[in-house]
């Protein structure tokens, strides 16, 4: 007697996405993606799908059809994600993911560092120095604005320091934005990486400099299940070899 299993399809994304400050729902062009352990189902294995509707009756993978099945959970869209996988008669998990909404590509593993389109800029890298500072020890270089009423600096005269002023601001879409297009995010708790539950795709975590290596442990694991990105993952989490 052949046995089917049943299978979980979970799409961990937004319906609506951000496009030019206004909320507009994409067309859910809808693909699977299976983990590698479970690519040996079999044709005739019922799937359920969380939170998005399957456009036709069978999905296809390994060269093999799975028959397809609406399921959903009521409650807020954080418990489509979660609970499904949580049942004791599932057998495996696909995530469903749209060709055509971005979003519901920042959980895939590959994809959480997400490519910067924009060109980030930096006008100046140096920082400005203190008028006069090179000549008078007891004036530190950090920079103080100059108040003088005939100072040449702070009338811009030509041949003197540079000063700050808005034309050496950072554009606001890069502002702040690390190379691999995310930005950073203070995490102290576990349950600050949860937060970053459906912001993966804008923000990386960075486990602050106080956590123990015990918590440390904790964090990186919940952020791994979550998709979320870590700068210093390895730190203070590094063995040194023994000879």
């Amino acid at each position: 007697m052949k046995m089917n299993r049943t299978i979980v399809a979970v799409r961990p994304s937004l319906h609506y996405i951000r496009k030019y400050g206004k909320y507009e729902k994409r067309h859910q062009n809808i693909s699977a993606h299976m983990s590698p352990a479970f690519r040996d189902a079999k044709e005739g294995d019922i799937v359920l799908l969380g939170e998005c509707r399957p456009l036709s009756k069978t999905v296809s993978f390994s060269v093999l059809k799975v028959q397809m099945s609406f399921w959903d959970t009521s409650g807020s869209e954080s418990h489509d994600l979660i609970r499904p996988i949580c049942y004791n008669d599932v057998d495996a998990a696909i995530i469903c993911y749209s060709i055509d909404d971005p979003l519901s590509l920042s959980h895939t593993k590959p994809l959480v560092k997400s490519v910067n389109n924009i060109k980030i800029i930096k006008k100046r890298t140096k920082k400005f120095v203190r008028h006069q500072s090179d000549r008078f020890a007891r004036v530190k270089k950090n920079w103080r604005k100059p108040k003088g009423i005939d100072n040449v600096v702070r009338q811009r005269c030509k041949g003197t320091r540079r000063t700050p002023k808005i034309g050496y601001g950072s554009n606001k879409r890069t502002k702040k934005m690390l190379p691999n297009g995310l930005r950073k995010f203070r995490i102290n708790t576990i349950k600050d990486v949860d937060i970053l539950l459906m912001n993966n795709g804008r923000f990386c975590g960075e486990i602050a400099g106080t956590i123990s290596s015990r918590k440390r442990k904790a964090i990186v694991e919940r952020a791994d299940q979550l998709g979320v990105y870590i700068t210093n993952r390895n730190a203070k989490l590094r063995t040194d070899l023994k000879d």
